[in-house]
């Protein structure tokens, strides 16, 4: 049975019909029956009784303690996996017109993406950008994957991630990492032991102060490849958010995060956002594209050390091989990445962020995004 638009659905509930509401299929696959509560009648809620499962009523926090209810869960653990959805988008737009950034961002959202991700670069300040698509953008969180440690000190980050998260009503995702030797030296700086630095500016994070108006900190999650920052964003941060990884190395972070969360007693299992560079089209062509993305990256010794430990060989990485660049990009009709995009779930992400590229590698491919939409 084909799905009804939005606008249907809406003219169903104003005309005091019931709608069902289906979930994903790789969620909680079930579906809810919705009546407009100015409609609801004794007839009504005797039909809903003989369904399968609990009547939910939306209360203001007033009326909730008026009737003295008591929460049913205290702590909802799976509140970011839910905000972030299955899948979204990341992109790098430090080299798009202003106005095409704000249109890009509004049609990801129109297609019914649940996230946007931007990273930090040496262009536009990161911030900046997610201030101004708080204010254009209306239900896709927004996430900054990776802000780095070397750009600014950690009371900078807590106060620019609250901010923007204020902002745009509680749509934000904080993402923070180390970077590269290369990113620290631009902005004047050396580069530390990573592990030591991660931690050290997570204390002086958790420990900034702040003087704004009352508002919640943004989930973090940090930017992990090896079992020891792995480890670290599973106790430190909401999870991790490792980028240039195959499905077998996304299913070795999923082992390697789950294991620390356990070993520190943590209750809930840390997330894990996965990134996966798609091209729309004829793999033969669509190649080219993803290996100028692959050859960008092959220059900084994480990503390189993190391959070989994979396994792959020196000759793959300064290629970039024809092995690497399918293993890291996927390519083909929609179908084809989709496929790739159920693998990565399959393999334990909780969120595969598609980096959506045209067949010459240009970033922010709106044919790609489409073609990976809900």
């Amino acid at each position: 049975m084909p799905f009804a638009t939005v606008e249907q659905a809406i003219q169903d509930l104003r005309t005091g019909k019931f709608i069902v509401v289906a979930d994903d299929e790789d969620r909680e696959n079930e579906g809810d029956l919705i009546l407009a509560a100015e409609f609801i009648t004794a007839e009504k809620v005797n039909f809903l009784m003989q369904a399968k499962g609990m009547i939910c009523v939306a209360l203001s926090a007033a009326r909730v303690q008026q009737l003295e209810l008591p929460l049913m869960g205290h702590e909802n653990t799976d509140a970011l996996r839910t905000a972030l959805g299955s899948t979204g988008i990341w992109a790098a737009l430090d080299g798009i017109p202003t106005d095409e950034v704000l249109r890009f961002a509004a049609e990801v959202e129109a297609m019914g993406h649940s996230a946007l991700w931007i990273n930090e670069g040496s262009g536009r300040e990161p911030f900046a950008v997610l201030g101004a698509l708080a204010r254009t953008t209306a239900r896709i969180t927004l996430g900054l994957g990776i802000a780095t440690t070397y750009a600014r000190d950690a009371t900078a980050a807590h106060a620019g991630a609250r901010t923007v998260n204020d902002l745009c009503g509680g749509r934000f995702v904080m993402g923070l990492g180390v970077s590269h030797r290369s990113s620290a030296n631009a902005r004047g700086h050396d580069y530390a032991t990573p592990l030591p630095t991660m931690r050290t500016y997570l204390d002086a994070y958790d420990a900034a102060p702040w003087t704004g108006p009352a508002t919640v900190d943004p989930p973090l999650v940090i930017a992990a490849l090896g079992p020891r920052m792995l480890a670290l964003a599973a106790t430190r941060s909401a999870g991790a958010f490792p980028y240039n990884v195959t499905e077998a190395m996304v299913r070795q972070a999923r082992t390697t995060l789950d294991a620390a969360a356990d070993a520190a007693g943590n209750g809930s299992r840390p997330l894990l956002v996965a990134s996966l560079p798609a091209v729309l089209g004829d793999p033969a062509e669509g190649i080219a594209g993803g290996r100028l993305l692959v050859s960008r990256y092959m220059g900084q010794p994480n990503y390189r050390n993190n391959l070989l430990r994979a396994g792959f060989t020196e000759a793959d990485l300064d290629g970039p091989s024809d092995a690497l660049v399918t293993a890291l990009v996927a390519l083909g009709d929609a179908d084809e990445l989709r496929a790739r995009i159920a693998g990565m779930h399959a393999a334990g992400a909780d969120h595969v962020t598609v980096i959506p590229l045209s067949p010459s590698g240009r970033q922010a491919d709106l044919a790609t995004a489409r073609a990976v939409a809900p």
